[in-house]
């Protein structure tokens, strides 16, 4: 089964990445299956991730404006 998670970033100590990290590393060692952690930030992992999970850093930031990005706004 392949198997994709997209977050953030896993620069955060918090909850929603520490059990995307774990679900993700957990999965990658079922046989058959490929996993994939997605990160938009690039910030330092703060997680110890199974080296069976690749982990695609994108390195995007959609929070800060550049010529070519339109800002997206977060809504509190």
């Amino acid at each position: 089964m392949k198997i994709v998670y997209c977050v953030n970033n896993l620069s955060k100590i918090g909850g929603l990445q520490w059990v995307t990290v774990s679900k993700a590393s957990a999965l990658a060692n079922i046989p058959g299956n490929l996993v994939w952690l997605v990160v938009t930030e690039p910030k330092i992992n703060a997680f110890d991730i199974d080296e069976k999970v690749k982990v695609v850093n994108l390195n995007i930031n959609y929070y800060k404006t550049t010529i070519t990005q339109k800002r997206v706004k977060t809504v509190i």
